[in-house]
């Protein structure tokens, strides 16, 4: 990872100073950034619980490594020698992601682990994803954690011999039980690499699913109705996230330019918006940033440009950092961690002001 050359993470017009591993910055006008380390090379980040989980991979070992965001310190909450997905979800007390491993057959893990401190890991399913002709194969997929801590998975279910065609079918895993929250025929044979287009979301009674690249559909389970939305931008790509109990959703649109680079639009969706109604948060094009999500039901949104991030919450700026051009970034209902930017591993963390009370 990049870390700026001198030993700390610069503030606008800000200083900060190093002990233990933790870092404290301040800028005028600006929320106190706090600034945590992982050392070596990292990947996904997920918050919950007042804690960071970063995965971080050594020669032929991949380890989630979770770190206190109040004190800094550090514990490996779970190590393998597979190979560990690329995103985690985390909510509800749950940090949950897949594993593939290798092997006579190899197989697919949905691994779930409680973020308080010394949360032992638990296997939540595990598929054979290769076998002998006629032999049924599966592979599990971590989509989302609930603010129940409820885990989403996707299951894509299909003869060993014919890969591409099979069922998909959407559960809810958590600990008084498991329920299908839907099933459908898929075909991956159209599908780039043969992936799933978008991972589900679900949370309360809804549900969001990405049928293709241009609809999304909402199901609230509690009145039996679907609603279907669809990009603004014309021939955009939809990328649904962060689905909050009361239907509320982000929705991400992503337009590919044909010289190069792409136009970004993210709109805050609620259940009554229009097919292509919602609020527009904002539109970039490459290379600025636009990212949003909710943090404890707050709308938090994240404008980078020039290795620059902005920090907004409930619309106002609350803190400014030195970061990649794409950080990487997760918050909780408390903090907001953002990667910073530099040479080595060091995350941002900013904690979240009390919420306004509107008159």
């Amino acid at each position: 990872m990049r870390l700026l050359k001198s030993s700390f993470v610069l503030l606008a017009l800000g200083v900060a100073t190093v002990a233990g591993g933790v870092a404290t910055a301040s800028a005028a006008g600006g929320a106190p950034v706090r600034v945590i380390r992982v050392p070596g090379a990292t990947g996904w980040l997920a918050v919950d619980g007042g804690a960071a989980f970063v995965l971080r991979r050594t020669g032929h070992t991949a380890a989630v490594v979770r770190v206190d965001l109040a004190s800094g310190a550090r514990t490996v909450a779970f190590r393998t020698d597979g190979n560990v997905d690329e995103e985690a979800q985390a909510d509800g007390g749950v940090l949950a992601f897949g594993v593939g491993l290798l092997g006579e057959p190899p197989h697919r893990q949905a691994i779930a682990i409680p973020t308080t401190p010394g949360g032992k890991p638990a296997v939540l399913r595990d598929t054979v994803s290769a076998g002998g002709d006629g032999a049924t194969c599966a592979r599990v997929a971590v989509d989302d954690v609930t603010p129940a801590g409820e885990v989403l998975l996707s299951t894509f279910s299909s003869p060993c011999a014919e890969p591409k065609a099979g069922t998909d079918t959407v559960s809810l895993v958590a600990p008084t039980g498991e329920r299908t929250v839907m099933a459908s025929p898929m075909d991956l044979s159209d599908r780039p690499l043969g992936n799933l287009v978008s991972p589900a979301l679900a949370a309360g009674p809804w549900a969001l699913v990405t049928p293709d690249e241009q609809h999304v559909r909402l199901f609230d389970a509690a009145a039996g109705t679907t609603r279907t939305f669809a990009p603004t931008l014309r021939s955009a790509r939809l990328w649904p996230t962060d689905l909050q109990p009361d239907g509320r959703f982000i929705l991400s649109e992503m337009l590919y330019r044909r010289d190069g680079g792409f136009v970004q639009r993210a709109r805050l969706m609620a259940p009554g918006d229009p097919a292509r109604g919602g609020r527009i948060i904002g539109t970039v094009g490459t290379p600025p940033r636009l990212n949003a999500m909710f943090c404890g039901g707050r709308l938090v949104v994240l404008q980078t440009r020039a290795r620059r991030t902005r920090i907004l919450v409930d619309e106002r700026e609350v803190a400014r950092l030195a970061t990649p051009t794409d950080p990487r970034f997760a918050c909780d209902a408390t903090h907001v961690v953002v990667e910073a930017g530099g040479a080595a591993t060091r995350y941002g963390v900013v904690a979240l002001p009390p919420a306004r009370l509107h008159q």
